[in-house]
């Protein structure tokens, strides 16, 4: 037979779980993740985080020329694509420059085309300082 300090003693017995009275325990419900209306436009992922910290890091408008890059490359769903500073929606000069200290950080490598919009390819594994 068990004895009453036996049952006390016993972390399998299911009065050690009840809850104390007077402590109510609340737990907030969960968000749910934004969504996109049907039509809209989106970056595709994924983005090395690596690579954002490293265009974060530049001067200017490096990082939303980065953006724009990566909007582009999702869209034709090739990492090389031409590149209209026009349609950034920055001033010509500052996007100019800012995709430059893309490619001088590593991130892209650009070909200019005289005529032409420059051909920017994405560059991912083991880019950037």
């Amino acid at each position: 037979m068990v004895s009453d300090a036996e049952v006390l003693d016993d972390p399998f017995d299911p009065n050690h779980l009840a809850i104390t009275p007077g402590i109510l325990i609340c737990v907030p419900p969960r968000s749910p993740l934004p969504r996109l209306r049907p039509g809209s436009k989106f970056v595709k992922g994924p983005i090395p985080l690596a690579w954002i910290q490293t265009a974060s890091r530049l001067p200017g408008k490096a990082l939303a020329v980065g953006m724009f890059l990566w909007f582009l490359v999702g869209l034709r769903k090739s990492n090389s694509v031409p590149l209209n500073l026009s349609r950034v929606g920055i001033p010509q000069s500052t996007a100019s420059q800012g995709l430059r200290g893309l490619e001088t950080a590593g991130l892209v490598t650009v070909v200019r085309r005289t005529g032409r919009p420059a051909l920017v390819t994405l560059r991912t594994g083991g880019s950037g300082p």
